[in-house]
């Protein structure tokens, strides 16, 4: 079932972004979707800070995947928006990533939905505003679900 959040400020969306942080464990997958300039990268770099400090976290649509190390897992922040199939994805070896024990971060992951995990949290940014965002969550999958419960637990208890 999906919920959403609303933000109404880069660093209220930076806020949530790095509420989830915590509740996060190596083998799971975020899906972030939007359309460009929405905010996918900004919420990847609020999301990281606290446990990649330190780490220049950039968009990979010209390298294809950043991996930074976190203490306990490595982070492949991926973005399909440059590729022109979903057979240039696996002959880049997507299998590798999807076969990771850790963190999965893909940007324009809904270019190929039947290449994606069968387990994620997709959270959607919409532009409401000029920095006002609703990030909506769609899980799919029991640990798409319960991080969407967890995260969604965590902003209510603050």
């Amino acid at each position: 079932m999906e919920a959403y959040f609303t933000s109404e400020s880069l660093k209220q969306t930076q806020e949530l972004a790095a509420s989830l942080t915590p509740l996060l464990r190596p083998g799971d997958t975020l899906v972030l979707t939007g359309a460009m300039g929405a905010g996918k990268t900004h919420f990847v770099q609020a999301l990281l800070a606290p446990i990649c400090p330190g780490q220049l976290v950039q968009s990979p649509t010209f390298s294809l995947v950043n991996i930074y190390q976190a203490p306990q897992f490595s982070v492949f922040h991926v973005d399909f928006y440059r590729l022109n199939s979903e057979a240039e994805l696996w002959a880049a070896g997507w299998e590798d990533y999807l076969d990771t024990t850790g963190l999965l971060l893909i940007e324009w992951g809904l270019r190929f939905p039947t290449a994606l995990p069968l387990d994620y949290l997709q959270i959607e940014l919409v532009a409401t505003g000029e920095s006002s965002r609703r990030l909506l969550l769609s899980p799919l999958g029991a640990r798409g679900e319960q991080l969407k419960e967890e995260w969604l637990n965590a902003v209510a208890s603050h």
